[in-house]
């Protein structure tokens, strides 16, 4: 039975009273077609029957939208999974349908149900978590989990790409940790950390989903981190973030041996905005900030203590609020941004969050929404990663097979080819300004690990030597496969790779406990080395509700689209808006420019300058419909007032009433009926053609041009 794509009747499938915002197709068309099968021989044939040749509708216009001739093909569905595995965003999909076969009839909305359907193909029975971790388990990932006591739900994630196990056991120096938001539809931060390497190129090193950005949970993640490390000994000697106080007592508590760096482009930023707020706008406090910077990059203690009392006697009369709050606020933590004390940490010019903020915006590049599930995140994360591990080992082998000309003089000879070009690039800017300026700070021997000029100037050939091996590392090849209880093994003894002893020990203690216990420990064991049949959800998601607001309720701010991946205003940029705004409302609203009448060069400039030696004066008249007869009173020098422009009106439809028979009847009638209703002429009227009529009564023209 063959049938039309409107036959039959629409029959809810949920709720039967919920229509708002349904739509149907149905509009029961009567038109049949029947076809039965009919042996003929070798070949089988049908013939077919019209049941009903109508339809009950007008045919359509266009197939465009229509369901049934818009679905993809097997080669088109083909196209679209290997599109959505490479993060090819829907609109780029159906073009490139639409390229391949140009009398294609997708829209857009058929892509988004096939991404969608494929997503869910993918997923098959599994919990979002299940599927979570069967990819990263499938990835070869390390990963942990915990969830929150007395229950399944998921508290925090934390996984690490093999291959950035490499990296960072090649480069544990500096770690940069920061958290972003807008990445899931659960609403829970993601912690990224991130290192770089030695051809300045970052790397994710793990990512972390919390809960809570409490100490404890920032105290889990760290030692996480640890436990990726082969050796124990080599913890990051510099760890950058912003002035969570939270992460500030987690790394105090992980990690109590490693410096720890405030970003100064955050303080920096947070200092103007106080300064605006309680300073001002003016030359003063561009002052005040300028010292600021003086106190920041003061090269020794006694100097950054010289700086700072003089911005404190700047400041002390009129603006204690401002000193009040870089001293609580930011000097209690001045040896972790001052360069008085950063200038003698060798964090290799690490002094800012933006590496991790830049990776931030990468992967919400990647995400394009936050409307996606932990699998989501993971699989752009994953993509980015790959990427990132392409792209550095690319520069690696540039450092090692590609030299830059400037390099290929006998001065690099013993290091070129065997450190990073940012490494050549570092020394040869050192090199240059010891030869403008013969003084040496040394600064590039305590902070990036390289000769300094001093050093420099005494080497006919740099040594190998003299480098850091933070430089000399373009691999990580040789780096061992990391543990991940490491520290339990060292303080055992035992080999990596044998288990034995645990499986012992593990056997011992399930026979001790009874049935119930022994269910919960094998369960437990299954969702290792079976993933997909772990027991861990997600936490709910957060579904932002309307809500009718009260009486005496102001309406809140706009926000953004639900979806929307953007961040929110940081505390200096809610200042700088707020000051913006202030300005606005004290500036008094602007006049529009109004044109005097006794304004002469504006009327001037619509005449051609060779008019300008016969025009004597100029009056401009009211605009109020009978400017024409206006301008005629004035060139005639009548009263001004009210009289004026009537007398002319009245004095010209006289004159063309008495000199009616020496023009065209026909026009002259349309000119008068014309003048009686102020000369409203429209185009294309026979009176609106050029016409030149001579008064010798009143001695002047009068032209109609329209």
């Amino acid at each position: 039975m063959l049938g039309c794509e409107k036959h039959g009747k629409y029959v809810p499938y949920r709720d039967p009273d919920l229509v708002e915002g349904t739509r149907t197709q149905k509009t029961e068309c009567p038109f049949r077609l029947k076809g039965r099968p009919m042996k003929n021989g070798i070949d089988r044939d049908w013939r077919l029957k019209v049941m009903e040749g109508t339809h009950n509708h007008e045919p359509a216009r266009s197939l465009l939208g229509h369901n049934f001739v818009g679905r993809l093909n097997s080669e088109e569905k083909e196209q679209v999974e290997k599109m959505s595995k490479s993060w090819v965003p829907p609109r780029k999909m159906l073009l490139t349908l639409k390229e391949n076969n140009p009398l294609n009839l997708n829209t857009i909305s058929q892509i988004y149900g096939a991404c969608k359907r494929l997503r869910k193909s993918l997923r098959g029975s599994l919990t979002e978590m299940q599927h979570l971790l069967k990819k990263l388990d499938g990835g070869k990932y390390v990963h942990f989990e915990r969830h929150e006591p007395g229950s399944e739900v998921i508290r925090d994630v934390f996984w690490a790409h093999p291959n950035a196990i490499k990296l960072f056991n090649t480069f544990p120096y500096v770690v940069i940790m920061d958290c972003t938001y807008k990445t899931n539809k659960y609403k829970i931060p993601l912690l990224e950390i991130v290192g770089l390497t030695s051809t300045d190129k970052t790397y994710s090193i793990a990512f972390c989903y919390i809960v809570n950005e409490g100490t404890d949970d920032y105290v889990w993640a760290l030692e996480c981190m640890k436990s990726l490390l082969a050796d124990q000994a080599m913890l990051p000697k510099v760890i950058v973030t912003d002035r969570d106080l939270a992460l500030l007592s987690a790394a105090k508590q992980s990690l109590p041996n490693t410096s720890h760096l405030l970003c100064l482009w955050h303080i920096n930023k947070c200092v103007l905005a106080k300064c605006k707020l309680y300073v001002g706008t003016d030359d003063f406090a561009e002052l005040v900030m300028g010292k600021w910077g003086e106190v920041v990059d003061a090269a020794t203690v006694e100097e950054f203590e010289v700086q700072w009392m003089q911005l404190f006697n700047m400041c002390k009369d009129k603006y204690n609020n401002f000193t009040s709050y870089c001293s609580t606020t930011w000097l209690v933590h001045k040896e972790k941004f001052a360069k008085a004390w950063t200038n003698h940490v060798m964090h290799f010019g690490t002094t800012t969050s933006n590496r991790a903020e830049g990776a931030h915006a990468s992967l919400k590049k990647m995400l394009r929404d936050c409307k996606g599930d932990l699998a989501t995140s993971w699989d752009a994360s994953h993509s980015l990663t790959c990427n990132r591990h392409t792209e550095i080992l690319a520069s690696f082998e540039r450092s090692i097979h590609r030299i830059d000309h400037i390099f290929m003089c006998p001065f690099y000879t013993n290091i070129r080819g065997f450190v990073s070009n940012k490494c050549l690039q570092l020394l040869d800017a050192e090199h240059i300004r010891m030869k403008s300026y013969g003084r040496c700070d040394c600064l590039l021997r305590e902070t990036q690990g390289l000769p300094c000029g001093c050093e420099l100037a005494g080497y006919e050939r740099i040594p190998y030597e003299a480098i850091h091996p933070f430089w000399k590392r373009l691999s990580w090849e040789h780096v061992p496969e990391p543990v991940a209880d490491t520290i339990s093994n060292h303080i055992c003894g035992m080999n990596h790779g044998d288990m034995q002893p645990e499986v012992e020990a593990l056997t011992h203690y399930f026979s001790s406990l009874d049935t119930g216990e022994q269910s919960m420990v094998r369960r437990k064991l299954q969702a290792i080395y079976c993933p997909e049949s772990s027991s861990l959800c997600t936490p709910e998601v957060q579904i932002r509700s309307k809500r009718t607001l009260k009486a005496n309720e102001r309406k809140p701010p706009k926000v953004k689209a639900i979806g929307s991946l953007t961040r929110d205003p940081s505390g200096f940029e809610h200042v700088d808006r707020e000051i913006k705004e202030a300005k606005k409302a004290s500036q008094p609203p602007k006049k529009k420019k109004r044109v005097k009448k006794s304004d002469t060069s504006y009327f001037m400039g619509h005449f051609p300058s060779f008019f300008h030696p016969y025009i004597h004066t100029v009056q401009n008249v009211e605009d109020d419909g009978n400017c024409g007869y206006r301008v005629i009173a004035a060139l005639l020098g009548l009263p001004s007032g009210e009289e004026g422009w009537s007398c002319v009106r009245e004095a010209l439809i006289d004159e063309l009433e008495r000199h009616r028979g020496l023009y065209d009847e026909m026009w002259s009638k349309h000119v008068v009926n014309a003048l009686h209703s102020r000369l409203t002429l429209t185009p294309g009227h026979p009176a609106t053609e050029d016409k030149w009529m001579q008064l010798p009564e009143m001695g002047y023209l009068v032209a109609t041009r329209f």
